[in-house]
């Protein structure tokens, strides 16, 4: 008569499981699916560090938004979603073995304290269900508020409200991240007011120092890619040929710009004799006054210059960087040879 069919736990609804108990791995294994395999169709194509950002942001971490506001993800679901986003970045591809160049907990961080600004995964997806809290505190008007007031609260108070020993799995968690939020807010206003996940979501992620170099690696004059790489140059996180022998990929750890030395970040920007000139050039186009070689004082003494020199020092410093990078890639494939007639 109604046309519903009777089905057995766990089953699918709208795309997601649905089951009696603690969702397990294996039944979030479609959200794990769906990103490799559009990483699968992205990896035939050479895309570079910035462009693999932005697909990062904008598609792979929405991927799991949807799951992430009905449900609390299992904690090895969160680390393989990071695990594929991490390697990504790094490669191109969906399974990568060891850690990346920067700690993801790192590259979640604000720009302006050194991250990338990529989704928290887990932090999102407690603001997401820290929204169920609201709707509960609020006594929203749906079937989901009202059942969950006549079962479990009755007449209680839902900020004093503690889950029996016999309740589910999910709803002690949800009970047990209420008692977290609650010492972190004004419950009133908190239940009065209305709720925006990315609100709470950036509410549990401040606190981080700010970096005196983002606004010059981040700068909208710039060039993506040049920022993405000088970005990791800051940090000393560039695949140098010393780091490359370190973990048995290359045997030979010598600078191909100049010869004489261990090719380190330090060494690269701007030790070495090749670089250093490179960059001297640069100081007398652009009439700078700087006499430091270290690539974070040029960073602080660009952030003191003035604004109207300010931009072309900045995009100036990018390309430079970008420039020696190339170089050296150019020079470990076909030779120091080419060096010299690239840079001419």
């Amino acid at each position: 008569m109604s046309g519903f069919t009777r089905e057995d736990l766990p089953f699918k609804y709208l795309g997601l499981p649905i089951c009696a108990k603690r969702i397990s791995k294996e039944e979030c294994k479609l959200l794990v699916d769906k990103m490799i395999a559009r990483i699968k169709v992205w990896s035939t194509r050479n895309l570079s560090y910035a462009g693999r950002v932005v697909l990062i942001n904008s598609v792979l971490l929405n991927i799991h938004a949807y799951w992430s506001q009905v449900m609390i993800l299992p904690k090895r679901v969160v680390a393989d979603i990071e695990a594929i986003c991490r390697s990504f970045l790094g490669k191109g591809q969906s399974v990568m073995a060891g850690a990346g160049n920067i700690a993801w907990k790192n590259i979640c961080k604000p720009k302006k304290s050194g991250g990338i600004c990529f989704m928290s995964i887990h932090e999102w997806n407690k603001a997401a269900v820290i929204k169920n809290i609201w709707a509960i505190a609020s006594k929203k008007d749906n079937l989901w508020v009202k059942w969950v007031h006549n079962v479990y609260i009755n007449k209680d108070s839902w900020w004093e409200y503690e889950a029996p020993i016999q309740s589910s799995w999910y709803w002690k968690k949800l009970v047990e991240l209420k008692n977290e939020w609650k010492d972190q807010i004004n419950t009133s206003q908190f239940a009065a007011g209305n709720y925006k996940i990315s609100d709470v979501y950036n509410h549990m992620t401040v606190g981080n120092q700010v970096c005196h170099w983002s606004k010059q690696v981040w700068s909208r004059m710039n060039i993506p890619k040049h920022s993405f790489l000088l970005w990791l140059a800051v940090q000393d996180r560039l695949k140098t040929r010393r780091r490359l022998v370190r973990f048995q990929i290359a045997t030979d750890a010598q600078c191909i710009l100049c010869n004489e030395s261990d090719e380190t970040a330090e060494h690269l920007y701007f030790c070495c004799k090749f670089s250093k000139e490179c960059l001297e050039q640069v100081k007398a186009w652009l009439g700078w006054g700087a006499t430091t070689i270290s690539l974070q004082e040029i960073i602080r003494w660009i952030n003191r210059a003035k604004k109207s020199k300010f931009g072309r020092a900045d995009i100036s410093l990018h390309s430079l960087d970008f420039s020696l990078s190339y170089l050296e890639n150019r020079g470990a494939f076909y030779g120091r040879e080419t060096i010299l007639k690239c840079s001419r």
